[in-house]
């Protein structure tokens, strides 16, 4: 794998992070990390365990790891990843909710309820959630899951950055700012609660309804359902929800949701962009309303309980006039003031992000005064990717209208956006269809974020003439623009609270194909509670003419997104002493959402093509990837049926080892050659028992030695062929000489050949030079047959396969094979073995780390049986091989040895002769674990 490239300085500012956390004081120590095995959903899935309607009220069970779902809409050429480009965590809509304060409209929330009288028809299903006053410990189970996973989980780069887009807090109040601030720099003490610290004034505690809990429509946690029978939620005939002993407590007591605690961090620099509860009441209404002193309502001495207006049943009938009664004629409860409640302008909450223990200060903002929430972040020289962020936030809106959520861009930021495109842009479409080049410029790919989706962008209101003079524009004219820059590769924001993922295409029209992709995550405050990890990769340029219309193409980019759950176990367990048990508590009981449930509780998680997936698009400029290599691990069997073991490290040596018995246990590894350089190997057996082996050094020389006898430990002194290979198979043929097949830096498959039979040297044995064969590959095996003749089966360099089978036994030219025939399946690594009855099997590991073969239907048929997956599980880990290498030991067995994404050296082996049941998987040799890691992945 190529170094990772430092965007924008992060890698320092990630060191700087480190540095400022090892200095953390003994506070943090008053943090409770989760012991919760912190994965994402590639590993493990968080699942209700039931998601059939009219279930009741459900727990949360463990699921089964998610694979990555790949996305041609875009580009279908695959090509494996070999180059990391970006690795980063977004976070969105985190809701930290004050639940006490006087400017919140809970009571509005059952308006939005489904049946009668309203029908769901008013657009407050927001304003009260039975969960909202454990927001902070979820947002802190979720930074403690994100800098614990800390690398991308395809690419093994370390998170360089995390992105807040958008609805960080739910009232753009400051004391919410400060806690969600905190709560991301770490090490912080949080304290969720507000007005009387110590004294709940919520509804959730009790305390401020008439009759105390006398109004149905809210969760009582700490009140015995005995206490409430005709509860909502934990009646007799309520929902099913806990009762909490300790959790809420209004008699003056703290409860469990308002006990302090020390925030646990991201632990690397984070970045923040603005959405519409940032800057606006409730999300919805300007904080300077000319109509309703909202500043004076969120700062005063009444909670709001409820308004004498008489609203009608639906919501469409309400009226503009109808809405101002509503918040003309509220109605509340005397609690405490707080004068940290104070509603926030978007200076103001620029400005908070300025005093932060964390990085980079002001999260990215441009400085102090600045009433701009837009900018770029800054990268470096040889950064081959930008990142912008955008305010896409009205908050000029008389909040009337029905996009009053909803968001647009201003004319002066869509201006400065097309500014910062060109800069990095070589060629773009201007607005007249016609392609402008620009010499001199350093291309660059961007990712845009923001908060709202394009979709939502419908808010062109500014107050005051209802946007008639053009001043703000929508998602479509956003689209319109980014697609002009084809180096646009993905848009990621939030808002709906939902996983979705669209693709862009460019239009039919455009003189330049591709597109990009709208990356939309799940909150943190409604069912399926989650963020998201990002990771950019390339493939190699294209090599093969014609493929796309000239001598050759662009790379395959490949957005791999992948979901990440909170640290916090699966339940609660009545246990309320931790963040991490009350955020289990909060995740359980916003699965359980009416409101939710009512609309399908499914909704928001998306389908698999909108969570984990690898999302293919055409790189807009060469990337130069380094070429996918062979594989760092080779197997050959002894003549007294021992298997023979080779493998690189991540440092470039070359290693050795060899079975005790056959079948049985390794030695410890002994070093064959010194690195830096080594990288792929391949090996043989001659028709004297002696093992050849062929070594691959970062310059594609080719190098081969052979035991100095059958069995022994010895090897003879390094001998090089040609140099420009990427990639090798061994294999003795029927004849009893060696054969090897290579593939070079241009794709092409070569092939060579012993002269003369267990004669190693390179005046006899291997005169004969290099010659080519029909066909391209990335990567080969090759397995002589029941019958004599081998069979070839490669990976193309946009990850698909082909097999060549040899017309007669020991074929050398081109003319003695078959043709080029396609073989289903997208792979990333191969290899082939022969079981004991003669038939052939092919083993691969896909894009996603997943172990499959295939066996063929009968001895020398050349025919296959369908592709069946080998489990790749390591007690509860599930392994994600990236090579395979296979062999038949003395035993009769096949015997499989894999290199996970770490690096680390794994085999398992048939449970019998020609079984398709195979052994549990174990690491390969304590040594190997302990020194050293394989493939230099």
């Amino acid at each position: 794998m190529a170094a990772a490239i430092d965007a924008g300085g992060f890698r320092a500012a990630a060191e700087a992070a480190t540095s400022m956390e090892a200095g953390r004081t003994a506070a943090t120590a008053a943090a409770s990390p989760s012991d919760v095995p912190v994965v994402t959903t590639w590993d493990r899935t968080v699942q209700r365990a039931s998601y059939a309607q009219g279930a009741g009220y459900q727990r949360l069970v463990a699921g089964p790891g998610e694979p990555h779902t790949i996305r041609t809409d875009l580009w279908s050429r695959f090509g494996p990843p070999t180059m990391a480009l970006a690795a980063f965590a977004q976070m969105t809509d985190l809701h930290i909710v004050d639940d006490q304060s006087p400017a919140r409209l809970e009571f509005m929330d059952r308006y939005a309820d489904a049946g009668a009288p309203h029908y769901a028809s008013y657009p407050t299903d927001s304003a009260y959630r039975g969960h909202e006053f454990l927001s902070t410990q979820v947002v802190d189970a979720m930074c403690q899951a994100v800098a614990g996973i800390g690398k991308g989980p395809r690419s093994r780069m370390p998170l360089q950055f995390t992105i807040v887009t958008g609805d960080a807090i739910d009232n753009c109040q400051h004391n919410e700012n400060r806690w969600y601030i905190d709560l991301l720099d770490g090490g912080q003490t949080i304290v969720p609660d507000s007005g009387a610290v110590g004294l709940d004034q919520s509804f959730a505690g009790g305390a401020l309804t008439s009759g105390g809990t006398g109004d149905n429509h809210y969760y009582y946690p700490s009140v015995p359902p005995q206490q409430v029978p005709g509860n909502r939620y934990t009646g007799t005939s309520g929902l099913g929800f806990p009762y909490v002993p300790g959790l809420l407590d209004a008699s003056g007591a703290v409860g469990a949701a308002r006990r302090p605690f020390v925030s646990h961090g991201l632990r690397m620099p984070w970045y923040a962009a603005y959405g519409n509860h940032d800057g606006l009441w409730q999300g919805n209404e300007p904080i300077d309303n000319n109509l309703v002193d909202v500043q004076g309502l969120t700062l005063g001495t009444s909670k709001t309980t409820g308004t004498s207006a008489d609203l009608p049943d639906n919501y469409s009938d309400l009226g503009t006039f109808g809405k101002l009664m509503v918040a003309w004629e509220l109605e509340g409860t005397r609690v405490a003031a707080d004068p940290d409640r104070r509603l926030l302008s978007r200076k103001a909450f620029i400005q908070d992000h300025f005093n932060t223990a964390g990085l980079p200060v002001g999260h990215g903002f441009q400085g102090v005064g600045i009433d701009k929430a837009y900018y770029a972040i800054p990268s470096a020289s040889g950064d081959l990717i930008r990142y912008i962020t955008l305010d896409s936030t009205n908050t000029n809106t008389d909040g009337f209208g029905s996009g009053a959520a909803g968001g647009s861009i201003d004319t002066d930021q869509l201006e400065w956006l097309e500014q910062q495109l060109r800069v990095n842009s070589s060629r773009y479409i201007n607005t007249s269809n016609h392609i402008v080049t620009q010499s001199g410029v350093q291309d660059k790919m961007y990712v845009i974020f923001c908060h709202h989706t394009l979709n939502t962008m419908d808010n062109l209101d500014d107050g005051i003439f209802g946007g008639i003079f053009g001043d703000r524009h929508t998602g479509d004219e956003l689209k319109s623009l980014l697609l002009r820059y084809p180096n646009v590769i993905a848009m990621v924001n939030g808002h709906t609270h939902a996983n979705k993922i669209i693709p862009h295409p460019a239009p039919a029209s455009s003189p330049i194909s591709g597109g990009f992709w709208e990356i939309s995550t799940a909150s943190h405050i409604d069912w399926p509670i989650q963020s998201r990890i990002i990771e950019i990769m390339a493939s190699p340029d294209a090599q093969n003419a014609g493929e796309f219309g000239s001598a050759a193409g662009p790379a395959t980019l490949s957005i791999f997104t992948t979901m990440v759950d909170p640290a916090a176990p699966l339940s609660f367990g009545g246990d309320t002493s931790t963040p991490a048990q009350l955020a289990s508590l909060a995740r359980e009981l916003a699965t359980n959402d009416p409101q939710e449930v009512s609309r399908g509780i499914t909704n928001r998680m998306g389908l698999n093509q909108d969570r984990n997936t690898q999302l293919l698009l055409p790189a807009p400029f060469p990337l130069h990837a380094p070429h996918p290599l062979g594989s760092p691990v080779a197997a050959a069997r002894n003549q007294d049926g021992r298997l023979e073991l080779f493998g690189t490290d991540a440092q470039g040596n070359l290693w050795n080892t060899s079975q005790l018995t056959a079948g049985g246990d390794l030695k410890p590894w002994t070093k064959l050659a010194g690195g830096p350089g080594w990288q792929s190997v391949t090996a043989a057996a001659h028709q004297d028992g002696r093992v050849e082996v062929f070594a691959i050094d970062q310059n594609g020389f080719v190098t081969r030695r052979a035991q100095t006898g059958a069995g022994s430990s010895t090897y003879t002194a390094p001998q090089q062929f040609d140099s420009a290979f990427t990639s090798a198979s061994a294999v003795q043929d029927q004849w009893g000489g060696m054969q090897v097949y290579a593939t070079r830096s241009d794709n092409s498959i070569r092939h060579r050949w012993q002269d003369f039979l267990n004669d190693d040297t390179a005046s006899n044995g291997w005169f004969t030079p290099w010659t080519q064969l029909g066909g391209t590959a990335i990567q080969l095996a090759v397995e002589t047959g029941s019958d004599g003749r081998a069979v070839l089966v490669a990976i193309k360099e946009d990850g698909l396969l082909i097999q060549r089978k040899m017309n007669v036994a020991n074929a050398q030219t081109e003319s003695e094979w078959g043709g080029v025939l396609p073989l289903d399946g997208i792979l990333d690594s191969i290899d082939l073995a022969r079981n004991l009855d003669g038939r052939l099997a092919i083993f691969g590991t896909n894009p996603d780390g997943m172990l499959w073969r295939r066996f063929e239907t009968a001895p020398g048929s050349g025919t296959w049986q369908p592709w069946a997956q080998i489990p790749t599980q390591a007690g509860a880990t599930a392994l994600r091989m990236r090579h395979v290498c296979a062999e038949r030991s003395g035993t009769g067995r096949i015997a499989l040895f894999a290199v996970d994404g770490t690096g680390t050296l794994y085999h398992c082996e048939q449970s019998g002769p020609n079984s398709t049941d195979w052994s549990p998987w174990a690491a390969g040799g304590v040594e190997l674990r302990a020194t050293h890691t394989f493939g230099g992945l």
